[in-house]
């Protein structure tokens, strides 16, 4: 299979909902991730370990409170599908602290 026919395919399955695609800036890689039925990945938060490139998501009645802060204070809204926060994971901070990284 070709990477023209994939990233279709890809292309296809955002339009159709079933998966959505996160772009960190222009010109950079993306990922993609499966919707379930019941997901709402559109009103929170991501956070991505740095070190095993995994995506959590973060339902927080704190960074909800900031959201409201930033929109309340700074007239800004936040795009929830672009806003991923860096950082590294617990279990990969356990693994740096044994040296296993």
């Amino acid at each position: 299979v070709g990477k023209s026919t994939i990233y279709r395919q890809l292309e296809k399955l955002e339009n159709e909902g079933e998966i959505i695609r996160y772009v960190i800036s222009e010109g950079a890689s993306c990922c993609y991730e499966y919707l379930d039925k019941n997901a709402h990945c559109d009103r929170h938060f991501h956070l991505k370990c740095s070190e095993c490139k995994e995506l959590f998501h973060v339902d927080c009645k704190f960074i909800d409170k900031m959201n409201t802060h930033i929109i309340s204070h700074h007239n800004f809204e936040i795009d929830y599908t672009k806003t991923v926060f860096y950082g590294i994971c617990e279990e990969c901070a356990k693994r740096i602290v044994k040296g296993d990284l």
